[in-house]
């Protein structure tokens, strides 16, 4: 073994020593897992809010979390990344898992511990060592996370310095398509790209913000229903927001388009609005009123940009 491969391996046997002391402080930690990405030149661990996986709705959300370098780092943290010579003989059906890498596990997964892994041929290689009796992960959810790390790779892995080449990355993430056929947009995959993530995600964070006060806001209805006649239960966010903003501040000037109300619901919502005293608390609806129009006005800017960037196709997805 040459200087520099003495000195690489001291720089290993050091980062397996303090990682032993990192991980002992991280046992316990409600939801937390372990995770194995398979970077180009090696394998990370890294340690994973586990809690974002069990989610019914997980696959809607998790890439999100992988847009932004603060949003990941808030989810996911690196522990260890080392080089492999060979990453096929590292892990393989007919020799298991080599020492170099069944060490590496051995710091930080103790026996019945959960282990996120991008493959199913790894789950059971791994779930096959008996010396290491950890349980392994690896479904659509974890897919995700494994996408959005791949994405942010050299954030996340500062260490690496060799680039996914495009037949390595995962295409689109099933979050993202999720978001952008919601919205009736065709991308094909080798489309995709960070202004087109960029602009899903802001839409993703406006659904977010309506989905977030529509159940406080429907619970209005019944006065609505009451006293003015009004079926708001198939109202959205905004014009429940909207009527429920100018019932409580009638004095406001508010910029109301046109198609949001029909004259006659206008006019019962200004004649009606003493009627609604002490039944809807002011101060929220407000605080509210403003989230919304701000969300609103966001998702118009980005869905002229979304447009720009890719084709529309609406029969395709209707």
């Amino acid at each position: 073994m040459g200087r520099r491969g003495r000195e690489k391996h001291r720089a290993q046997a050091a980062a397996a020593a303090s990682g032993t002391d990192v991980a002992s402080h991280l046992r316990g930690v409600p939801g937390l897992i372990w995770l194995l990405f398979e970077a180009p030149s090696g394998f990370a661990i890294f340690s994973f809010d586990g809690s974002c996986l069990v989610k019914g709705d997980a696959i809607e959300h998790i890439w999100a979390k992988f847009v932004k370098d603060y949003m990941a780092k808030s989810v996911i943290w690196l522990k260890q990344f080392q080089e492999f010579e060979d990453k096929s003989a590292a892990i393989n059906y007919t020799t298991g898992l080599d020492k170099q890498l069944r060490d590496m596990l051995k710091i930080w997964c103790r026996r019945q511990e959960k282990l996120a892994v991008g493959r199913n041929e790894y789950k059971e290689i791994i779930e096959a060592d008996w010396e290491l009796g950890v349980k392994c992960l690896c479904d659509d959810s974890v897919m995700e996370v494994m996408w959005g790390i791949k994405n942010l790779m050299h954030t996340l892995i500062p260490q690496e310095q060799k680039v996914l080449t495009k037949e390595e990355r995962l295409p689109i993430s099933k979050g993202l398509e999720m978001i952008l056929h919601r919205y009736k947009f065709y991308v094909e995959p080798e489309m995709v790209n960070d202004d087109i993530v960029e602009a899903a995600c802001f839409l993703y964070d406006c659904d977010l913000v309506e989905k977030k006060h529509s159940k406080s806001l429907h619970m209005a209805d019944a006065y609505l229903k009451e006293i003015s006649g009004f079926n708001s239960s198939g109202w959205n966010p905004m014009k429940l927001a909207t009527a429920l903003k100018k019932i409580c501040y009638p004095e406001e000037e508010i910029e109301i388009p046109p198609e949001m109300f029909s004259p006659d619901e206008l006019l019962k919502i200004k004649e009606h609005a003493d009627q609604y005293k002490n039944k809807v608390i002011k101060y929220e609806i407000s605080v509210i009123y403003k989230e919304l129009v701000h969300a609103y006005k966001c998702k118009e800017v980005k869905l002229r940009l979304m447009r720009s960037l890719v084709a529309k196709r609406p029969n395709l997805l209707d």
